[in-house]
C-alpha cells in the first residue's frame, strides 16, 4: 500500500550580497588554544536565522523532521569593472566559493528550518551576476504519513 506524502514548499528571501561561511579562526590564551568563528560569519548566520523564523513561523512553529530538497540561488552583484563585460544572469566564477556560500545559509537554518541539516537529500545551487543581489532559498519539506 503505497504511503500518502505530506508536502510543503517555502521560499526565503535574504537581500543584500550573499556572505559565505568564514574559516574558523584561532588564538593561544594562557598556553592554551582557542577556536572561534569569525565576526562577519555570526553576523550573517544570525541574520538568516532571524529572518528565516520570522518567514518560516505561518508554515511551522518548530523545525521540521523528515526528507528535505533544498535550492539555493545566489545573486551577486555586478562590480563596477565588470559592467561592460557581463550581465544579470551570467555564471558567477569568481569568489566566493559556491560551497562556502551554501554551507552559511545550512548552517544557519539549521535549527530553524529543519532539526538537522543531514535531513537535507537533495540541493542544488546556483552563482550568478545580479543587479539585485540576494540569496534565495527554496525548500521542499516531504514526510510519510503514517
Amino acid at each position: 500500500m503505497p504511503k500518502d506524502i505530506i508536502r510543503k514548499d517555502a521560499t526565503l528571501f535574504f537581500e543584500g550580497p550573499p556572505i559565505p561561511k568564514g574559516r574558523p579562526r584561532y588564538c593561544q590564551r594562557g598556553g592554551r588554544v582557542f577556536a572561534y568563528t569569525p565576526k562577519k560569519t555570526q553576523e550573517a548566520e544570525v541574520s538568516i536565522r532571524e529572518k528565516a523564523k520570522v518567514d518560516l513561523y505561518p508554515l511551522s512553529e518548530a523545525p521540521f523532521e523528515g526528507r528535505i530538497c533544498v535550492d539555493l540561488a545566489f545573486r551577486m552583484p555586478i562590480p563596477k569593472s565588470l559592467r561592460k563585460k557581463v550581465s544579470a544572469g551570467d555564471p558567477h566564477v569568481k569568489r566566493p566559493d559556491l560551497d562556502n556560500l551554501i554551507k552559511l545559509v545550512i548552517d544557519a537554518l539549521t535549527g530553524v528550518a529543519w532539526k538537522d541539516d543531514a535531513m537535507i537529500c537533495i540541493m542544488s545551487a546556483e552563482k550568478t551576476y545580479s543587479h539585485d543581489p540576494m540569496t534565495i532559498v527554496n525548500i521542499t519539506y516531504e514526510k510519510d504519513n503514517l
